[in-house]
């Protein structure tokens, strides 16, 4: 590499078994702080890369991470950070159930009445289990038919926080509300009620099962009465059901000792069961299929849209080019990662979680977004620039080679070879590909990276989304990082970039010339 310009040093690593580096360095002056960059050339799919990640971010524990990584894959990074068991979070703004009528239901339960008895509350952290747990005590009513449980997003001001713990990811999103959307029973009204309990052990005095029965059923039809389902006219008639069945439950349970609870079942569609259990024996298997949760919307930390976030890259008004383009790079990521058994980007999700373990001030997601750079390759394309296609046609081509080679390949030979790639291209950065697609995924996204990197040298905001540090294991992701506090002591800031082999070059040309020009 060409030695760094006025104050500026490089050095490259060159011992055989040592961890591949480039190395950056910058003096302090009276107008800059002190700095060293150490940018880290990788393979995306290497498990020798995410090792090196690990290892260079946890022996330098620097003040800043760069990832050549964007925004709209971060939700897939972040994904395959969590353990087995989904404990994200989110914290509603509010909090509704949809679905219930104007009217009065037995026992004067209305929205305001099953909302305070939810775990769901404005403000405060529910897990998927709570909201589960919520949609079965709505059912637990007799009221509801079916629970559907959703959440609406919030906007980019709503905070967005990556907990890490014991090696893995928690999210904890702000989301705009939460909605249970309830939908009447909907069984045929019927006489036949079946009653299963015992009633000398369940409840607190009765002389008799058929003493039971006569004082439940007449206390569910004074309830069923004193509410605005007994005419079965208008909108409520819709509700009538709902109103005999929450009736019965409401008076089964007013009778019953403590540790004991009613489960109502209308299965078998011809008649009412009210089954009288242990609270600790109720199985939420009974509620299984009448429960809908999912927060798959909103459990993201990416500032795209759904729409956006499912159509990043080649979309399908897309040139058949670059369809072809991004379909390859996916059948070359499969295969290569099936080969090895390791993914693509695992060197992302290592460098990330070793700055989450060193507790790093600042990650940045330093690279261009998937979609701008395929936008790119499309203005190229309708440029019509003389030879571009065949040459297009000619890199495609040569990509299907390497790839029906690579398949026939050991797992040694292409792990060798992935690895052979990675220093050369980290020397030379000479990639085989036509010039204007070079100009593309290369040169481009080189001066997104850099501007990213020499703002964070500056102590200047960048226009980078990415994770500061805001306490113990908590980090904040943000649209745009707050900027890097630079130490005033004349102590230096250390800097791991953690990027593509081919960007390494470019990333030196650059640095050499923004050290000259300073």
């Amino acid at each position: 590499h060409p030695q760094g310009g006025a104050g500026s040093h490089v050095k490259v690593s060159r011992e055989p078994d040592a961890i591949p580096t480039v190395v950056l360095e910058r003096p302090k002056t009276s107008h800059t702080a002190g700095v060293k960059v150490i940018l880290l050339p990788t393979a995306h799919v290497s498990e020798r890369s995410a090792l090196d990640a690990d290892e260079v971010i946890r022996t330098n524990k620097p003040d800043a991470v760069l990832l050549e990584v964007c925004d709209e894959r971060v939700d897939g990074i972040i994904d395959r950070m969590k353990g087995v068991e989904n404990d994200d979070v989110v914290v509603p703004g509010a909090v509704h159930i949809v679905g219930m009528p104007a009217g009065v239901l037995p026992g004067g339960v209305d929205e305001v009445v099953l909302l305070s008895r939810l775990r769901t509350k404005v403000g405060k952290g529910v897990s998927l289990e709570d909201l589960k747990s919520d949609a079965e005590l709505l059912l637990r009513t007799g009221l509801f038919e079916s629970v559907i449980v959703r959440g609406r997003a919030e906007d980019e001001h709503g905070a967005r926080t990556v907990v890490w713990k014991e090696g893995k990811v928690t999210l904890v999103v702000s989301v705009a509300e939460i909605v249970f959307t309830v939908h009447p029973m909907g069984a045929e009204l019927t006489s036949d009620i079946r009653f299963k309990w015992n009633v000398y052990e369940n409840f607190v005095s009765a002389t008799s099962d058929a003493a039971a029965e006569v004082e439940v059923m007449r206390r569910a039809g004074e309830l069923v009465k004193v509410s605005d389902c007994a005419s079965g006219q208008g909108k409520m008639s819709a509700w009538q059901t709902a109103a005999l069945c929450a009736s019965l439950v409401i008076a089964v349970q007013e009778r019953l000792q403590s540790g004991y609870t009613v489960a109502l079942d209308v299965s078998d569609g011809e008649c009412i069961t009210l089954d009288v259990v242990p609270d600790v024996a109720l199985s939420t298997d009974r509620w299984f299929e009448r429960i809908d949760v999912s927060l798959q919307d909103v459990l993201s930390i990416s500032f795209i849209g759904e729409a956006a976030r499912a159509g990043a890259g080649a979309n399908k008004s897309s040139p058949l080019t670059v369809k072809i383009m991004n379909g390859m790079m996916t059948l070359a990521e499969s295969i290569i990662s099936n080969k090895l058994d390791a993914q693509d980007g695992g060197e992302i999700i290592a460098g990330l979680s070793a700055a989450f373990e060193s507790r790093t001030s600042r990650v940045y997601l330093a690279d261009s977004e998937v979609s701008k750079t395929m936008r790119s390759l499309e203005e190229k394309l309708h440029e019509h620039v003389p030879g571009m296609k065949r040459s297009l046609a000619r890199y495609i081509l040569g990509s299907i080679r390497s790839l029906i080679t690579s398949a026939f390949k050991t797992r040694k030979q292409l792990t060798t070879a992935i690895e052979t790639e990675r220093l050369t291209l980290m020397r030379s950065g000479e990639v085989s590909m036509p010039p204007h697609m070079r100009e593309v995924f290369i040169d481009e996204r080189d001066s997104v990276l850099f501007d990213c990197l020499w703002s964070v040298i500056e102590g200047k905001p960048t226009d980078r989304p990415g994770f500061y540090h805001s306490a113990s294991s908590t980090f904040e992701y943000a649209r745009r990082v707050p900027a890097l506090d630079l130490p005033a002591d004349g102590v230096s800031i250390t800097v791991v970039f953690v990027l593509g082999a081919a960007h390494v070059p470019g990333i030196v040309h650059r640095w050499n010339e923004a050290c000259s020009r300073d």
